[in-house]
């Protein structure tokens, strides 16, 4: 009886994680600019015959840290001079290892600009549009400051 409950737990629990980890690459934007720029951003492989991302909370918050760095230090780079911060050290760590790419924007009001910037701009496009990148999360900081991290 005791191993069969055993057997149970760790099966439920197993289902549990894996349900959260789903939930958290399937999660959406709940602030209504990441939204609409999660949109553009698919619109975009989308037309290019790309898969769109899917939304990874956990690169959300990777993108939060990293913004509210630049913002307290002061600086707007992929990597900080004087902290040696780097974008890389923003990441979970199961994506240390990972194909990453990060796009920046600052002083942009709405997601037409910062969008269409990155459309225009060769390197963003090209990271916004390589298929081996599946994942996003994208956060904007009151100053207008965004950080969307890509990863495979």
């Amino acid at each position: 009886m005791i191993k069969k409950n055993k057997y149970k737990i760790i099966i439920i629990c197993t289902v549990l994680i894996g349900t959260i980890f789903a939930a958290q690459l399937n999660k959406q934007p709940k602030d209504p600019f990441i939204s609409k720029l999660f949109s553009c951003i698919n619109a975009t492989r989308k037309a290019a015959g790309i898969k769109s991302l899917k939304y990874g909370g956990e690169l959300e918050v990777a993108a939060q840290a990293k913004a509210f760095d630049m913002e307290k230090y002061n600086y707007f780079a992929h990597t900080d001079d004087k902290t040696n911060h780097a974008a890389w050290d923003f990441l979970p760590e199961n994506k240390k290892n990972s194909l990453v790419a990060e796009n920046l924007s600052k002083g942009y009001r709405t997601t037409t600009e910062v969008c269409g910037a990155w459309r225009k701009s060769k390197t963003h496009r090209e990271q916004i549009l390589n298929p081996k990148l599946k994942y996003t999360g994208i956060f904007r900081t009151e100053n207008d400051i965004v950080v969307q991290f890509l990863s495979n």
